[in-house]
């Protein structure tokens, strides 16, 4: 390893080495100083990485360059820079950009050790790769890398006349007896497995029928990109008890309203609204056996 006054370290050989730092004044007397041991490693298994092997549709996704224990930041320290050229097959499939913030250049041919690929249409996109002036690696290497696009994309779904919509995981409580719409952006077809607790219609209309679970599929197939857009509800239909009437302990002819359960305050319907006012004097009779 060398280094030299300025700071540059250049890894020569394998191995570790320690570099002192040292802080002096005009008249070269030590005022401070610092030691650090530095590993030199070789650059081995040199490889093409992402952050998955499969790609939604229109989301884009990072590639770079990476070798056994070195990332790709410190791939970038070397001296000379590497160069890493990047271009697609197939122009149409995807496009490349750099990673800097404000590139808005779409590019089928790009260098640097990472880049970020956005899929256009499903299928398999093949990239191209070449690296040069790879530290100890002075030849160029050429190799090819596939990653898949998945035409698949989610739907968002939510209730007609509610500003919140559905997410991963949420279930649609409504009760017994009880109607309310769904709507789609973009608007797709309904359909449902079921036990007979509910009903779809084909205007996303589902009208709860007696106690029960199931499942709503929402779908929607766009030709023109050869895109599948689908989502998922989990329904459950029950009978609410919204409150009971309890003793109110001061009197003995007085009972009071407590809230029990709330469910389908909200999924009933836009317009459903249960409210527990005060509690409030009623006469109560008493039967023969109690």
């Amino acid at each position: 390893m060398q280094v030299s006054s300025s700071g540059l370290v250049q890894g020569v050989s394998t191995g570790s080495s320690r570099v002192k730092l040292v802080a002096s004044d005009f008249a070269n007397v030590e005022l401070a100083g610092a030691e650090a041991e530095i590993e030199v490693v070789p650059i081995t298994n040199l490889r093409v990485r992402a952050a998955t092997q499969t790609l939604l549709v229109g989301r884009p996704g990072p590639v770079w360059i990476q070798a056994a224990g070195l990332s790709a930041t410190a791939l970038m320290s070397l001296q000379p820079s590497p160069r890493v050229t990047w271009s697609l097959r197939d122009p149409t499939a995807a496009r490349l950009y750099t990673t800097h913030a404000d590139d808005q250049l779409e590019r089928s041919v790009v260098e640097g050790l990472s880049v970020r690929v956005v899929p256009l249409k499903p299928g398999v996109i093949a990239l191209d790769v070449r690296v040069r002036n790879m530290g100890q690696i002075a030849e160029s290497r050429l190799w090819d890398s596939t990653i898949e696009i998945l035409g698949v994309s989610d739907i968002r779904t939510s209730i007609d006349g509610l500003s919140r919509e559905f997410n991963t995981g949420d279930r649609l409580s409504i009760a017994a007896g009880s109607t309310v719409r769904l709507k789609s952006l973009p608007r797709g077809s309904w359909s449902a497995y079921e036990d007979g607790s509910f009903e779809v219609k084909n205007n996303g209309d589902v009208v709860a029928v007696r106690p029960g679970h199931g499942v709503i599929f929402v779908k929607h197939k766009d030709d023109r990109n050869n895109i599948d857009r689908q989502s998922v509800i989990h329904v459950e239909v029950s009978k609410p008890h919204y409150c009971t009437a309890e003793p109110s302990g001061e009197e003995e002819s007085a009972a009071r309203l407590v809230l029990r359960n709330s469910l389908g305050r909200e999924l009933l319907a836009p317009q459903a609204n249960v409210s527990l006012g005060s509690p409030f004097a009623a006469h109560v009779r008493r039967a023969v056996d109690s």
